[in-house]
Parts: C-alpha cells; structure tokens; sequence
C-alpha cells in the first residue's frame, strides 16, 4: 500500500489536473470545469438526478442545488419531475447544454491528450486501468459511509 510520501504525490496529482482544468476552461468564461464535468455527466446519462450529480463530483446537496441553478440559469439543463416517481427529480440537457457540452470535449481532450503526451499506448491503457479501479473503490467506500450513516 501507500508509503508515506505517497498520498502527498496522489493529492499532489489530483489538485493540479483540477487546477490545469480549470486554467483551461476559465478562458471560456460561461462555463467552468466542474459546470461541463456536470454537463458531461447529465449528457451521457451517469448522473440522471441531482442526488447522482453529487454523489459524481463530490458535491452536497447545497452544492450541487446551487450548480444546478447555474446550468439552469445558464439554459443548459432543464430540471423535469421524474414520470416513474413524481417526487424524483431529473436532469436533461437542453439543445444550447447539448451545443456547448460538445463545443467544450475538444478543449478537454486537448487538455488531457497534452497532460499524457510522455505516455506511451500501453502506459495510458494501466493509468485508465487503475483509475478506473480506484474509482470503483472510491464509489464502494462512499457507499458504505453513507449507508453507514
């Protein structure tokens, strides 16, 4: 497992890609990182509901209320009430959600395909891999805290 340095180099990577993230979308101006991580998320079909928005990026229900109204705000996401369970809310993306949504995955993916230049196939194959696992943990143990609650 983790040595003591470490979890310094984890949490060291994970703030800076934020921040490279945010570096790059801030020159758009409308729509920050985390608004087309929601985006995104809302477009192909990973969060569904505020509730899976949050447990997604990591946001409370405060939180993720107040994005919500920005991107509603914003005429990119429309909140409907659910067909199958009218107190459930869900999250759709408008037709301007959906043109800014793909207006931004190149700025992303430049972004990205630049972080992983030094990479080789095999190389970026285990990082995705691997996050890929760690994610799934992460998910796992965020679900025992709160079922734990």
């Amino acid at each position: 497992m983790l040595s003591l340095t470490e979890p310094a180099i984890v949490n060291a990577a994970m703030s800076t890609s934020v921040a490279l993230a945010e570096d790059a979308f801030s020159l758009e101006g409308e729509v920050g990182f985390v608004q087309f991580l929601a985006l995104m998320a809302v477009r192909d079909g990973v969060a569904r509901t505020p509730g899976e928005l949050a447990t997604l990026i990591g946001y409370n229900s405060g939180g993720v209320t107040r994005l919500v109204d920005s991107l509603e705000r914003a005429a990119l996401v429309e909140r409907r009430r659910s067909r199958e369970d009218r107190r459930s809310i869900e999250l759709s993306l408008t037709d301007r959600g959906r043109r800014v949504a793909a207006d931004l995955l190149p700025r992303a993916v430049d972004l990205w395909n630049s972080v992983l230049t030094d990479f080789s196939p095999d190389e970026y194959r285990t990082l995705v891999r691997l996050l890929e696992k760690l994610f799934a943990s992460m998910q796992e143990r965020q679900g025992s805290l709160i079922r734990d609650t």
